[in-house]
């Protein structure tokens, strides 16, 4: 017969199920996390634990560095606080647990019913939501015994949620003067950013030479006949750095540079909306000669009536054919650890099989 020391087990099962206290950390922008933010924010939940004769899980710490939380965008299955929420609800999380946060702007800046409905969510698992910054506790039991507490949490939610729309607005606003401004020829630069193969000094926009010869010869190969994957293979063999972070030349970063009107010297600019609660991108008028040009007008026109004949969509017989590879990247190259790909030598009698995705680009 199999012997159980009780209170071994008593004891084992009262440290499964003991109340923990777990920290959960925000903040926005990424130059916080050179800061001080992470720091205050996770100190202060030991300190009311250490208080509470409570100990904080350092095992199991929930955060979102460099994300906001205006649009929900820290509630998602892949971050802090989503994986936070799924954990409480799957059981993982013990009844009578306590989250701490800052403040209740931590957790969400969402319209204030959005926000209140996350935090229900959060105490209806049975944990308690604890604000350092106000010294509120929001559980079951005291929402029952003081419905007033709701009215503190939305308060809180709609100084927050407002907030962050005065923000956006000029934010939004101050974009908008930018846009105007290169659109009136009163500055020369939108942003930091633009074009690889561009430089920016005092004096103004100008071509990188090595980086501008790249452009030209891509074009130059495209009117000659050459496709895109020979020109990123040929590109790879030769050892030509690319313009960005990438480690090698891909087909689609070819396909990408012969579509860039801004090698012609065109900026289009564009501003984020938020159309039907999706994230979309609107474009807006062209501003022409916004940079130096490294492309001529007949070869950019040229190569753009070579290329608008192409289409990315499937027809004739391939439209009813299966997919091709719906496993794209999971593989792994055994000796160096990079994606592999799928090539298919031809219909008569080849089989598809997977390469080694540098060595298919030329390097070996």
């Amino acid at each position: 017969m199999l012997h159980v020391d009780q209170s071994q087990f008593a004891a084992d099962l009262a440290a499964v199920t003991k109340a923990r206290v777990y920290s959960y950390t925000r903040f926005s922008t990424p130059e916080q996390a050179q800061g001080d933010s992470y720091r205050r924010q996770t100190d202060a939940a030991a300190r009311w634990a250490k208080s509470k004769g409570l100990t904080l899980d350092d095992r199991l710490s929930f955060a979102d560095e460099g994300v906001s939380a205006f649009r929900g965008g820290n509630a998602g299955t892949d971050k802090g606080l989503g994986r936070f929420i799924a954990a409480c609800k799957s059981g993982l999380v013990p009844d009578g647990s306590y989250l701490i946060v800052e403040s209740l702007d931590r957790l969400s800046r969402m319209d204030p019913h959005e926000a209140q409905y996350q935090l229900l969510e959060i105490v209806r698992s049975g944990v308690a939501v604890v604000t350092l910054g106000d010294g509120q506790e929001y559980s079951t039991e005291r929402l029952q015994r003081e419905p007033f507490a709701l009215m503190i949490a939305l308060m809180v939610a709609m100084r927050a949620n407002e907030e962050s729309k005065t923000k956006a607005r000029r934010v939004s606003a101050a974009w908008a003067e930018k846009r105007r401004k290169i659109t009136a020829r009163e500055t020369d630069k939108l942003t930091e950013r633009a074009p690889g193969w561009l430089r920016w000094s005092s004096e103004g926009w100008s071509i990188v030479s090595e980086r501008g010869e790249v452009v030209r010869r891509v074009f130059a190969m495209t009117l000659q006949g050459v496709g895109e994957h020979k020109i990123a293979q040929a590109l790879n063999i030769e050892g030509v750095p690319v313009f960005g972070r990438g480690k090698m030349w891909h087909r689609s970063a070819i396909a990408k540079l012969l579509r860039n009107p801004s090698v012609i010297g065109t900026l289009i600019p564009g501003r984020i909306e938020y159309i039907e609660g999706k994230r979309t991108r609107v474009l807006e008028q062209p501003v022409v000669n916004a940079y130096p040009a490294v492309i001529s007008q007949d070869d950019w026109l040229t190569v753009r009536a070579m290329k608008d004949g192409e289409t990315t969509a499937v027809r004739g017989r391939g439209a009813k054919a299966p997919l091709a590879n719906v496993l794209s990247s999971l593989a792994r190259c055994p000796d160096c650890g990079a994606a592999m790909t799928r090539v298919n030598k031809g219909r008569k009698g080849g089989r598809p099989k997977l390469v080694c995705k540098p060595l298919s680009q030329g390097l070996s």
